[in-house]
């Protein structure tokens, strides 16, 4: 496994790329990863609550070769095809195909990026907004393409995805998409009601010290007592933005 190089050698590792811009849009997302309802068969499906999961093969299962869990893994993945949807609106929120497909293609890393792009338009017609390509990474020993992205909304990032294109066939090969549904983020006010400054102030303000002894080490010596502060067991987690409210961390 490589780390892709860049198309524009001048550009840093670091730099957050945006996604290209849509094109012909996706006719549909089953096509996109692959998956013909036809040929497959509904082994197990699980339910999360908000959300499916959905288990399919083709053919017949592996064979059970012993009760190790290296075993287990491979009934349950081998050459299954597994989906997430969500329950309400039946939009897949990942997916991954264990399946060992191989096809006549040989794609660019350019097109892996803009077959990733239209599958993300296709799920988020304003993907553009929100998707930020943080890392490229050719993978040539499993034929695919690996992105990983960055979700930032009105400047702030919200959280994280990944998906791969396979390089044979042009499907998506697997996805993993944020926990926060980006649809909902114009809901959310992105003005803070409080400056840093205040929120530091909060945080100092509720800032908790304790008098303790504490057993210290030497080299070539005998531990000994020594007394110090130590911040107490009632730890701040964060400052809410909005309300100034702190929120002290859950004691285990």
């Amino acid at each position: 496994m490589k780390r892709d190089v860049q198309e524009d050698e001048n550009e840093e590792d670091s730099l957050l790329l945006p996604l290209p811009q849509q094109e012909m849009p996706l006719p549909d997302i089953n096509k996109a990863i692959g998956f013909d309802l036809d040929a497959y068969t509904k082994v197990r499906e699980v339910d999360l609550g908000d959300e499916l999961v959905t288990i399919w093969r083709q053919g017949e299962p592996p064979e059970v070769q012993d009760l190790s869990v290296d075993s287990y893994f491979i009934t349950q993945n081998d050459q299954a095809f597994k989906i997430k949807t969500n329950k309400e609106t039946g939009m897949v929120s990942s997916f991954a195909n264990f399946e060992d497909t191989r096809g006549p293609l040989s794609l660019s890393i350019t097109e892996c990026k803009r077959i990733a792009s239209q599958f993300l338009y296709k799920l988020y017609p304003d993907a553009n907004r929100y998707f930020y390509i943080d890392e490229v990474i050719s993978d040539t020993e499993n034929h695919k393409v690996a992105f990983h992205f960055t979700l930032i909304y009105e400047g702030i990032p919200f959280g994280l995805a990944y998906l791969s294109v396979n390089e044979t066939t042009g499907n998506i090969n697997s996805f993993f998409g944020p926990d926060l549904d980006p649809l909902t983020l114009s809901q959310l006010q992105t003005l803070p009601a409080i400056s840093p400054e205040q929120a530091r102030k909060r945080f100092i303000s509720a800032f908790e010290l304790e008098l303790l002894w504490d057993i210290s080490y030497k080299e070539n010596s005998d531990e000994y007592y020594e007394l110090v502060y130590k911040q107490s067991s009632r730890r701040i987690s964060y400052i809410d933005a909005q309300t100034g409210e702190i929120i002290w961390a859950k004691l285990h």
